[in-house]
């Protein structure tokens, strides 16, 4: 999650009176003041440092756009980078393509819709991902060093950061970054960057063995594209929510943005031929058996088939590739240590996410410790440590180096997976994390989405309504992960349930109640799940029974109240989450964040689906859907469901 959309107050600028043959520079002057610059005005008050990317803007046709009213972050290389870049590549600029010239522009600039919010000054670059694509679709990464010094797409070095409004720049449509390279649109595919690490040659052998290799070519949906531009797909729905962007909580006909893009992306995550070669693997016939022994479940027939996806040595790789783009600094952001966890999370080991992969067997147990990210951690503390690369960047995903071997096994399984999962409801849904949408929309900035576009969440009518919004930072949202998926309209949608290890599970979902949220019936693989649940009501209603932990002198701690509210199928929300923006609140002592148990089911290896359908005649009412809980009868019951976490 992070801050990039932060709002502070518009500059005013001296109106000037027009008339209506005014031309471009006179409509310019009416947004700002004498004394300040728009970005092409103010590189070209220093040409010793800024004319050779001045020419590539002019050729583009962007440098009158980089002087009229707008809000552009733009990384700008100095002349003797630009030169060197040239050099390079054994072209000039009358060398170049007018295409090839514009994707070299576009890539070092970031266009913000909305011209009053904050363009991303360095204070809001993260170690990682920035959450706006830049005006190629595609997503610019920002590294530091041990010194401090900022990094973009880990090769340019940021010289002069946040040349902005502030003296003594005073540009008034954005900020320059100054670097000391030149940005360059990426053209290849993660499958093509895989061929040339020579280091992970073991893996990436059995990731052409294995056919996976080829599943790493998708990039876009270019027919999405096409309607978006065509018009077949609005820029903007009318939100029947109160996720709009007119007001927040009332529902005015405000409407909000569809996806800007439809981007399809994976994280690899490797082992090296090192980290094998201490396992004792160094053939590919070794890494088979190793595979043959390790991987669950176990299907024997399908041994000589490596293309087979039930294959072990298949399942084995396509376990390594998670269905979402994720860079180092997503497997856990800080904002969730620091903003919304309470301290005792890390220790009661509550602070964890989930990803899905190409294996349809499996997920991916996410964590993070003082040195970093770390998968599947077992309950004697071992777990899959992810190292920092650099050059891991492509078209359609990135790839991560492990410390040791990441392998679904049974430890996994009777381990890692053995114990309440609670899982933002977004971690089911990849393309918010693939297309940075995920912690990019707070209030009034939340997302719709067409029909079709999520492939674990599906709408059954044309008038459902899926919306995000998140991260909502110091607004006191009562939320997992400060964001929540609200759907509106006469609804009737279903949601795919991660793979898990065979068992029995009892399914709980977690919301948060009010009087705009409406009531529907839930169903499991086609069967009812009790009478529909009604959301207007808190937890404090009568039907439900909850009690505020210390105001029963009898009962301090609500412990007896949590067994009472179990009779009648609903919890108290969890403890160790900050449920205000002044962090004195949890969601436990919150009786408007619930969660409702749905049933105890069991679940085998096969496909799972929870559906949603309204009850009611009204499109307005929502369902509001936070986090969902699935916990194995093996695991059941514990402290953590009686309060503590």
């Amino acid at each position: 999650m992070n801050t990039y959309m932060k709002n502070k107050n518009i500059i005013t600028f001296v109106l000037l009176s027009l008339t209506l043959s005014s031309c471009m520079d006179d409509a310019v002057q009416n947004f700002r003041t004498a004394e300040e610059d728009g970005i092409t005005a103010f590189l070209k008050k220093d040409p010793d440092r800024y004319s050779e990317f001045l020419k590539l803007m002019e050729a583009a046709g962007v440098d009158a756009l980089l002087d009229a009213r707008g809000n552009y972050t733009c990384f700008v290389p100095v002349n003797e980078a630009v030169r060197r870049y040239y050099a390079e590549k054994n072209a000039d600029l009358d060398q170049m393509t007018e295409e090839t010239i514009k994707e070299i522009v576009y890539s070092h600039i970031i266009r913000q819709e909305n011209p009053s919010d904050d363009p991303l000054t360095t204070d809001l670059f993260p170690n990682g991902t920035i959450g706006l694509p830049n005006m190629l679709g595609k997503f610019i990464q920002t590294t530091y060093d041990s010194l401090g010094n900022i990094y973009v797409n880990q090769t340019a070095k940021i010289l002069i950061p946040d040349q902005d409004k502030e003296e003594p720049y005073k540009i008034y449509n954005g900020v320059i970054h100054t670097i000391d390279g030149v940005l360059e649109p990426s053209r290849g595919r993660i499958s093509g960057l895989l061929a040339e690490q020579a280091r992970y040659s073991l893996f990436v052998e059995a990731l052409r063995e294995t056919g996976l290799i080829d599943s790493l070519e998708a990039y876009i949906n270019e027919n999405y594209d096409r309607r978006r531009k065509a018009g077949e797909i609005p820029d903007e729905i009318i939100s029947l929510s109160t996720f709009n962007n007119k007001a927040v909580y009332a529902n005015k006909g405000g409407s909000l943005n569809t996806p800007a893009s439809w981007l399809i992306g994976f994280t690899v995550l490797m082992e090296s031929d090192e980290v094998y070669k201490r396992a004792g693997i160094q053939t590919l016939n070794d890494l088979r058996q190793y595979a043959e022994t390790h991987v669950v479940p176990d299907f024997p027939d399908t041994y000589n088939d490596l293309t087979d996806r039930r294959n072990s040595l298949n399942r084995f790789i396509a376990y390594h590739i998670l269905d979402r783009t994720m860079d180092v600094s997503d497997f856990i952001p800080a904002s969730w240590l620091d903003i919304y966890y309470t301290k005792d999370a890390a220790e009661l080991g509550v602070i964890v996410d989930y990803s899905g992969t190409l294996d349809p067997y499996g997920i991916v147990e996410i964590r993070r410790d003082a040195t970093g990210a770390i998968l599947n951690r077992r309950s004697d503390g071992s777990a899959v440590r992810i190292l920092t690369e650099s050059g891991n960047v492509s078209e359609n995903g990135m790839f991560h180096g492990l410390d040791r071997i990441l392998v679904y096994d049974v430890g996994v399984e009777s381990d890692v997976l053995n114990k309440r999962l609670r899982m933002d409801v977004t971690s089911l849904l990849p393309e918010l994390h693939t297309n940075r949408i995920k912690g990019n929309a707070p209030y009034g900035k939340g997302v719709i989405f067409p029909q079709g576009y999520l492939k674990n969440m599906v709408q059954l009518t044309e008038n459902t309504q899926i919306q995000y919004g998140g991260a909502m930072l110091n607004e006191g949202w009562n939320d997992l992960h400060l964001d929540e998926i609200l759907i509106a309209g006469k609804y009737d949608l279903m949601l795919r349930l991660p793979p898990l290890p065979e068992a029995t599970y009892e399914i709980r979902i977690g919301y948060t109640a009010n009087q705009k949220r409406g009531v529907l019936q839930i169903s499991l693989d086609g069967k009812p799940l009790g009478i529909p649940l009604d959301m207007t009501k808190e937890a404090s209603d009568p039907a439900i029974g909850y009690v505020k932990p210390g105001d029963d002198e009898n009962d301090p701690y609500g412990y007896e109240n949590d067994k009472m509210m179990r009779n009648r199928g609903y919890m108290k929300a969890p403890s160790t989450i900050y449920g205000s923006s002044d962090g004195n609140d949890v969601l436990r002592t919150l009786a408007r964040a619930v969660r409702r148990i749905l049933t105890t089911a069991r679940l085998d290896r096969g496909e799972h689906w929870l559906h949603f359908k309204s009850v009611e005649d009204i499109d307005t009412r929502e369902f509001m859907f936070d986090y969902l809980e699935l916990v194995p009868s093996s695991a059941y019951p514990d402290r953590n469901d009686e309060g503590v976490e």
